[in-house]
């Protein structure tokens, strides 16, 4: 099946064995040329304040998957830096959390944040095939 091509991607997780699967995925699928990997969420955040002020020919990522539990700062403190990042194009761009996670409370915090997926892992082509569709119905 072919996909919408995404402008770019940002995976973030610390497992490299999950990063490796799901660039798998993501290339197999052909959704986009420009994947961004980060094992640890102040490096992505970098990145991604970086990017603004960057004279280089990367984009903002239209579609940000977020591992929920990592060390140092997690999923959720991702999600409210990337919220508080100003003069970014944040605004076409989706985020879906990663996680092994079956915590209801997980579950229900997520509510609580403009995420468009809460992805159980592994990550599947369905599930990033209904991520991506909706990103492309935008």
């Amino acid at each position: 099946m072919d996909y919408p091509k995404l402008q770019s991607i940002l995976l973030l997780d610390d497992d490299p064995a999950n990063n490796f699967l799901n660039r798998l995925l993501i290339n197999e699928m052909k959704l986009t040329d420009e994947l961004h990997i980060f094992t640890d969420a102040p490096s992505a955040l970098l990145f991604l304040a970086s990017l603004d002020s960057a004279q280089q020919d990367l984009h903002w990522p239209t579609l940000l998957l977020v591992d929920i539990n990592m060390p140092v700062m997690d999923g959720f403190e991702f999600i409210e830096r990337y919220y508080a990042l100003t003069g970014t194009n944040k605004e076409n761009a989706q985020l879906a959390l990663l996680t092994s996670s079956v915590y209801p409370r997980d579950i229900e915090k997520a509510k609580q944040y403009r995420v468009a997926a809460y992805l159980n892992k592994p990550l599947t082509e369905n599930q990033l095939a209904k991520v991506v569709m909706r990103q492309a119905e935008g």
